[in-house]
């Protein structure tokens, strides 16, 4: 999975950067791990039990698309 991310504030940038160097991983391997921890920490707080992420291909010519939240399984959120 590949998310890009633009526009993000200086430090928090920078913050990524430093911590991503530290892991021995590259930013956006960082990023998208912490995207996807902090799902299935949300979701696990919400009770759900199942949860699938995936990013749609972007087509040629276009826009890039957002990751999309493709299935979830649990109790409704209230």
């Amino acid at each position: 999975m590949e998310i890009r991310i633009t526009q993000l504030d200086d430090t928090t940038h920078r913050a990524a950067k430093i911590l991503a160097a530290h892991l021995g991983v590259s930013l956006n391997k960082f990023l998208c791990d912490a995207i996807h921890h902090e799902c299935l920490r949300v979701a696990h707080q919400r009770g759900l039990t199942e949860l699938v992420i995936h990013e749609i291909e972007k087509p040629a010519g276009t826009k890039a698309r957002k990751p999309v939240l493709s299935k979830v399984k649990g109790p409704a959120r209230p």
